[in-house]
Order: C-alpha cells, then structure tokens, then sequence
C-alpha cells in the first residue's frame, strides 16, 4: 500500500492556478551566476546552524559558480541551483514547484521521463515497476547503465543534488528511490531514448533493451493496465493512517505512520491526551514489551514527539529537553518535562528508517535516550544532535524565477549519553536492511528481527 501510494502521488501531480512559469531554454553566465550567488546569500541569511554544521558551506560552493558556462541551459541551471542547496547539509529544503519551467513540462506532457520505478540497494538499481508500453521488464531485474552511464554514477549525480542532513545517506535514498524516474530526467538526461544494459534477477547475462520515455497520462494508464490492482487498492483514509496499536498478553506494538498536521486537526487530536491514552490501555493490561515502529514516519508536528516522553522516561532527563534558534537570532529553551505515573517501565524496542525523519526522528532520539530503546533498522534520516526545520522561507531566484524552500529554525539538542556522532542519523543497535529478495517477495527482516530480540528479552 505505502510503495502503490508513493508512486501515485508522484504521478499525478497538481498544478495550481495564478502563477505563470517563465519560459526561458536557457541563462546567459551572468543570469545563472546572479542565481546562485543570489542562493547562497539567502542560505547564509536563513539558516542559523550553518557555522555550526557546515561552515565551509561558501567554500564548497564557489566552485560550482566558477564552473558556469556563457550559456546554460535550464535543466543544468536547476541541476546547479539543487546542489548548491543541498551542500547546506540541511534536508528541510523545497526544491522548485510543478509550476516552474523544469517542472511544468512534465506535468502537461511534454516532456517524457523514464517508463518504470526502482528499487535502490546499495547505490545499485532494481525495476519494481514496468510501465513500458510493450512490457520489457520483470521485477527485480537489475539495471546496469542508462544511455551508457553506468547506474552508480546516476545515483552518485542524484545524492549531489538532494539536500539531506550532514552525512545521511538513508534518507536520500528513499526520496530518490520514490521519485526516480523523473528526477533522472530533471538531473541527468532528457533524451527521451533509452539504451538499458540489464541484468536478468535470474541470469548473470547482461542484454542490452531500447525502450523510451513515456509521458505522464501514458505512464497512468499502463500503471493502470498492468497493476490493476495496485491501482485500485485505495483506501478511505482513517485514523489507522495515523497511528495504530496493537496489544497481546505480552506485547504492546505502536505504529506511529506520521504526525502530519492534518491528520491532527481532521481528528482533533491533542499529543498529551493521545498519548495518556494510549499508555493507559498499555499500563492496565500490564504488558511489559513495548515495541514502536516508526518506519516512515517523515514528521510533522513536534508536540507529537516531545510529548511522549513523560510516558517512555526510563532514565535522567537533562535540564533542558531542546533550545530552538530563529534566523533572526530568537531563542527558546525548553524545559525537560516530568515523568508521568502512568509512565512505561519495560522493555522498549524502536524500529526505524532513513524515513524516520524530522518530528519522526525525534521521537525515536528521545525513545532512545530517555526510553532506552534497543533500535533496530536503518539510519534516521534527521540529524541527531539537531537540524534545522520549523518554518519554510520561500525565496524566488531572480533570473529564472524558481521558487526555493529553506528551513530557518534550528532545533539542537543536550549532548548526547547515548550516540557520539556528527553529522549522523540515529544510528541503530542492530543494523537491519531489506534485501532484493526480501522488497520481491514483500518480506520484512527489520520486524522478524525485532520479534527475535523481544523472544530472547523474555527467556528467563
């Protein structure tokens, strides 16, 4: 259901109505440089922990303005201006909308992107999805070289231009995985012609396919041929897609999907409420394994996060639970919240994900400090010590008019007791990631190895 969902939403897109994208093929070397220079500026004014995690930021970026050429074309433009962002090392950044002049073509099919989606598995890639008219592909088969560049070195040019906290690899991937086929388009090529070296998943051999690229409408409606059921498969949205709990006689399981806002409010859901009761259905059935998933949990509103730990508190709290910093120079303090009478005194196990991020990896921080929780997954996709989020600055690039999203508020946290890193996700006790075998037969060894770890917790 979340892979059917993601493509989806990445297929059918939304364009809203009052802005008019400019058209324009191309920058002269003054235009794009008043871009980019332009960017940085904006990024050095907006971003309050930029001395504090990157300050070679200016440094790093020089050279991708002295690379310019007396005529750049748009999408290199664009390629240009992402990673520029992306080197703030912050991950809370929008990068253009549907409606400017890279983006809008793909929307009112114009411009064709790659006919099938992925799986990304150490820095090599897997067709999960065949949209080609004429069915060229099976799942699983490995994707060797696209028009002659070998697969490592697209996915390689793809991480340059995504914007993600410090060294986080984790949560690059996912969005990169989810949002492939067109980002290859935007990034790297537009030639609507494909030579594809393939690996059969069952075969060493490597053929060689010609296929194209397939516009948005085309694209739906072989998605719709092919995976009918995938295609119909929605669901009536509920409360399930917030949050689910599930209780044994001898464990209590916790899956936290988002803390979007507007499940919130469609809801009416108020954290400390939400959370008193649900670990007053937990403390009366006296169980004593919690385990909470928070597998693609991206984030959303903090409360959801902060207020949690008067309930999951196993150990000294510090004086302050988090110090925000506005780019105006505001500073909060937030004072560490009391334990709770009702509060859970087992065992904790937490499994997460490079989409385990922002409010998302929050939690799973305080699970961890505070909760002592056993984690097991992959790396979260949120800065541990802390990351810049909160509200969104828009700025508009003055040549070409892209819109750019940045964070502007800086969330850090008390030194750590648990995790001595820089730059780096959570990362878990037991490292668990899913194999090819495992995402073809839709397997899951992040929960068969926590179900083997409670097992083990509970001998005598």
């Amino acid at each position: 259901m979340k892979r059917a969902f993601q493509f989806i939403s990445a297929i059918i897109l939304t364009v809203s109505t009052g802005v008019v994208a400019k058209s324009q093929s191309s920058y002269t070397a003054k235009e794009a440089t008043e871009d980019y220079e332009f960017l940085i500026k904006q990024i050095q004014t907006y971003n309050p922990a930029l001395e504090i995690y990157n300050p070679d930021f200016a440094a790093k970026s020089n050279p991708l303005i002295s690379a310019t050429l007396e005529e750049v074309n748009a999408f290199d433009h664009f390629k240009t201006i992402s990673k520029i962002a992306a080197l703030s090392n912050e991950g809370h950044f929008l990068l253009g909308n549907w409606e400017d002049e890279v983006h809008l073509p793909i929307v009112e099919d114009r411009l064709p992107y790659l006919p099938f989606e992925v799986w990304v598995i150490d820095k090599r890639l897997f067709i999960r999805l065949d949209l080609t008219n004429d069915g060229s592909f099976t799942p699983g088969d490995e994707i060797v070289q696209i028009n002659g560049k070998p697969s490592e070195e697209v996915l390689n040019e793809l991480y340059e231009c995504y914007p993600s906290d410090g060294d986080i690899v984790t949560y690059q991937r996912e969005k990169i995985e989810s949002n492939f086929a067109w980002m290859y388009t935007l990034y790297i090529s537009q030639n609507p012609n494909l030579e594809l070296e393939i690996k059969k998943s069952n075969d060493s051999a490597v053929r060689t396919v010609q296929t194209a690229a397939l516009v948005r409408t085309v694209r739906l409606e072989n998605y719709r041929k092919r995976y009918p059921d995938r295609a119909n498969s929605n669901q009536e949205e509920s409360i399930q897609d917030f949050y689910e709990l599930k209780i044994t006689n001898e464990l209590a399981t916790l899956k936290l999907k988002t803390f979007d806002f507007r499940f919130i409010e469609k809801y009416e859901l108020k954290a400390p409420d939400f959370y008193e009761d649900i670990f007053q259905e937990i403390h009366e059935t006296q169980i004593s394994t919690l385990l909470v998933d928070l597998r693609g949990n991206t984030g959303g509103r903090n409360e959801f996060a902060d207020e949690m730990i008067p309930f999951i508190l196993q150990s000294e709290g510090d004086e302050l639970l988090k110090t925000t910093t506005s780019w105006e120079g505001k500073v909060r303090k937030y004072a560490f919240p009391k334990k709770d009478k009702i509060a859970f005194g087992g065992a904790i196990f937490l499994l997460v994900d490079g989409e385990t991020y922002s409010a998302g990896a929050s939690l799973a921080r305080y699970l961890k400090e505070y909760g002592k929780a056993t984690v097991i997954g992959e790396e979260t996709g949120t800065r541990y010590e802390g990351f810049v989020a909160g509200s969104t600055q828009v700025v508009t690039l003055p040549a070409s008019g892209i819109k750019i999203g940045m964070p502007r508020y800086h969330i850090q946290y008390p030194d750590s007791k648990q995790q001595e890193t820089q730059n780096r996700g959570l990362i878990p006790d037991y490292t668990v990631s899913k194999s090819l075998d495992d995402l073809l037969g839709d397997f899951d060894p992040v929960w068969d190895k926590a179900m083997y770890l409670i097992k083990a917790n509970k001998k005598p």
